[in-house]
């Protein structure tokens, strides 16, 4: 029989649904459930949520969700702690009768955050993998290589409705993606190749019924879809793109969204700015883009030797100073160390623009503004040793 905590559960769900997608509110069942769940087990007593105590109830509860077996990765554990904490506050500001107290969850409860680093496929997988698809006719496959061509999500690839191809007047093709992970429409550009493997999919699906679309509830007919007209599930592609790598021996653990990584990576190496990228991959914020994209340890050597390049002969015109001869001052030189501060205090203002963590950039910004101290103490000193020339050319800040 249910109690009053798993009622008020209940009710919460059914308001959520009105808004939600149907798989967010499995997340809330399942999240806020467990320490129903829990409670009902551990402490039978507490048959009302205004009966919680932040200890032992909540504790406990963390204690087991941490010590679960097998473990829960953090990130999961701090979906199961966000969910609750909104659930339990929902119901206190709606002044729901029975709803607990304030503060129950604290922002420490929450595990620190797995940053995975994406992980695109080496460029001789992928490019067996590339060649493999295109020469197999059937659409899952077409739609794979499809998804690697404009970096789709496998849900977003599912969705593309028949008419998702768009021609423009300069004979330039785009794509219009759905509604997809975020919510958002997007359409962006692709090239002859991926638009001749829409008009092939096409070819192949020939005339299926209309597919009713949950996120949108219209019957839409649907690019992939299967002959009685219901959505393709995504484990399809996953399974047959396993069994690709698998028949050409790849041992590395291929799934569908390594092929949007790899997009990615390859767009980010061919020189794209990362804003581009963004709305290329339906993202809403940068660092959303920098958490998909990797730069390869190849990539940052390169980078590190060209910027150590670059550096060593920007510090090439740099004399000691001889405090015994001043006719050894040269202004081309003080210039030089001046242009090497704002050189240093560039390339740290970059880092700091791009970096995704707030509390890095405003670290960032301290370094600058203690640099700039440091350029201005030094500018003052040589202002008075040249008698009016500093390092920047201009009269110090007094």
């Amino acid at each position: 029989m249910e109690n009053q905590c798993q009622k008020t559960l209940k009710r919460y769900l059914e308001v959520l649904s009105t808004t939600l997608c149907p798989g967010t509110v499995d997340h809330y069942r399942a999240q806020a459930g467990s320490l129903i769940q829990f409670l009902k087990i551990h402490f039978p007593h507490v048959d009302s949520l205004a009966k919680l105590k932040r200890t032992p109830h909540i504790e406990k509860w963390l204690q087991s969700l941490a010590q679960k077996q097998p473990p829960i990765k953090n990130n999961s554990r701090r979906k199961y702690i966000r969910h609750t904490r909104r659930f339990l506050e929902d119901i206190r500001e709606w002044n729901w009768p029975g709803a607990p107290p304030a503060g129950l969850i604290h922002q420490e409860d929450f595990p620190p955050r797995d940053l995975y680093l994406p992980r695109p496929l080496p460029p001789e997988v992928d490019t067996r993998l590339i060649e493999a698809l295109r020469k197999h006719e059937d659409p899952i496959c077409l739609g794979l290589l499809l998804a690697r061509l404009t970096g789709l999500r496998i849900g977003e690839l599912i969705r593309l409705e028949l008419n998702c191809l768009i021609k423009n007047p300069e004979e330039q093709y785009s794509l219009r993606v759905p509604l997809g992970k975020l919510h958002t429409e997007r359409t962006i550009p692709i090239n002859a190749e991926a638009a001749t493997l829409v008009e092939t999919i096409r070819r192949k699906r020939r005339k299926r019924p209309n597919t009713f679309d949950p996120k949108t509830g219209r019957r839409i007919p649907m690019l992939f879809c299967n002959e009685k007209g219901r959505l393709m599930h995504s484990n399809t592609f996953a399974t047959r793109l396993k069994k690709v790598a698998k028949s050409l021996g790849i041992s590395e653990n291929v799934h569908p969204h390594r092929l949007r990584h790899t997009y990615a990576t390859e767009l980010l190496r061919c020189g794209i700015s990362l804003p581009g990228l963004m709305k290329l991959l339906g993202h809403q914020s940068l660092s959303m883009t920098l958490r998909y994209v990797e730069v390869t340890h190849v990539d940052l050597s390169k980078a590190y030797l060209n910027a150590a390049n670059k550096a060593h002969h920007l510090y090439d015109g740099i004399k000691p100073f001889d405090s015994h001869n001043e006719n050894r001052i040269g202004s081309g030189s003080l210039l030089t160390v001046g242009n090497a501060f704002e050189v240093l205090i560039a390339r740290i203002q970059a880092i700091r623009f791009d970096h995704p963590d707030p509390n890095s950039r405003k670290k960032l910004q301290r370094v600058v503004e203690r640099i700039r101290r440091i350029q201005n103490k030094a500018s003052k000193l040589v202002y008075e040793k040249l008698g009016g020339e500093n390092l920047c050319g201009d009269s110090p800040v007094k």
